[in-house]
């Protein structure tokens, strides 16, 4: 049996969707999950030097016209395929009409409150994560979070949803002794100044802009405390006017993107680590990938993320600058606070593991393959 794999995310700088397919994909290499051939289908070919797996592993298949996902996987994915057993896409959408049996994994609904293009985008992707959804034969989800909206928005068996989380890569750990010397995520900030940290898409659900206002009420009293920020801008907000706007010129550093080698130790050396979201959260993978590193989380009780995050974290109601403010001053001013939850983080991310979230997987894509 071939399993046939969407790995479009996989061929640009990635962040959630990608980490979580480049993670299955590095266990199922340890673990030789139950099909004889995984092939990987991509528009170009995949980086190996990017990935925490062997690309050379899998069978690779490349090719199809250029153009946005959906017309890719549409144009070239699609159809009767030579030994094709089940077609696994990791990232919201399928092919229309795919003939065989299918599975497809919904991170999360999109939402955009602004009028314009971006609305209308996420509006056009939530109709096709909607079809593909009611024409898989099996929908993966990353949260009961999600999967309440799945049934209730698109309408989906729960007989046809399983819950497979997210998790942090194994390289997301405390840092020993002697790497604690180099202190290597230092070089993303500045100096020797403690940091808050944000690490996520610059767009409008991770309230960018109430962050920085928060961040300015909370360290008001203390300006040694900078703020990093390491994301895509997919949004174009305008962080240069917000700093501004904020007197905060020297105290903000922004990062597009930092990789899977360098992003362990940038969490590591934050003394705390924010995640502003809000009820669209499927999973909120990097909240699980600081506490890994032993970083206190201050979050949002949205979405998934009290599911995911437990006790483990501070939690304010919603995204609200004052809200925010208040949970960001009382955490900086309270060490014995922000170790507790380094500490209760650390036991919280145990309870999430590639392994098993890749056997789900496997298990699920194996059985309806034999339909």
């Amino acid at each position: 049996m071939r399993l046939d794999v969407n790995a479009v995310r996989l061929t640009r700088p990635f962040t959630g969707v990608g980490r979580y397919l480049e993670s299955v994909l590095a266990e199922w290499q340890r673990s030789a999950p139950r099909f004889e051939e995984i092939a990987l289908w991509s528009p170009r070919p995949l980086n190996g030097a990017d990935l925490c797996f062997s690309p050379g592993h899998f069978r690779q298949i490349v090719g199809g016209p250029p153009g946005p996902d959906p017309w890719w996987e549409n144009r070239f994915l699609r159809g009767p395929k030579a030994d094709r057993s089940v077609l696994f896409s990791p990232s919201y959408t399928l092919p229309k009409g795919e003939p065989g049996p299918s599975a497809v994994l919904y991170h999360g609904p999109a939402f955009d409150p602004r009028l314009g293009y971006a609305r209308l985008r996420n509006w056009l992707y939530n109709r096709l994560h909607r079809r593909s959804a009611r024409e898989a034969t099996l929908v993966f989800v990353t949260s009961e979070s999600v999967r309440t909206h799945v049934v209730d928005h698109f309408q989906v068996d729960p007989a046809r949803i399983r819950v497979a989380y997210g998790a942090p890569n194994p390289r997301f750990r405390p840092p020993t002794d002697a790497e604690r010397v180099g202190e290597r995520g230092k070089r993303w900030a500045r100096s020797d100044r403690p940091f808050v940290l944000f690490v996520g898409k610059l767009v409008p659900r991770h309230y960018l802009a109430e962050l920085l206002a928060a961040f300015a009420d909370a360290t008001a009293q203390t300006p040694e405390w900078d703020l990093v920020l390491a994301g895509p801008n997919r949004a174009n907000i305008p962080l240069a006017a917000l700093i501004d706007q904020h007197r905060l010129g020297g105290r903000v550093r922004h990062h597009p993107f930092v990789g899977l080698q360098d992003l362990p130790s940038l969490y590591a050396a934050a003394g705390i680590f924010v995640y502003p979201t809000d009820a669209t959260e499927g999973f909120g993978l990097p909240v699980v990938e600081s506490m890994a590193c032993g970083t206190p989380v201050l979050s949002v009780a949205q979405g998934s993320i009290p599911e995911v995050a437990g006790e483990a974290a501070e939690l304010v109601p919603i995204a609200e600058r004052a809200a925010l403010a208040v949970a960001l001053r009382r955490l900086i001013e309270d060490p014995v606070r922000r170790t507790l939850l380094a500490e209760r983080g650390l036991v919280r991310a145990t309870n999430f593991s590639w392994q098993r979230t890749a056997d789900i997987l496997a298990k699920g894509l194996h059985e309806i393959a034999q339909l």
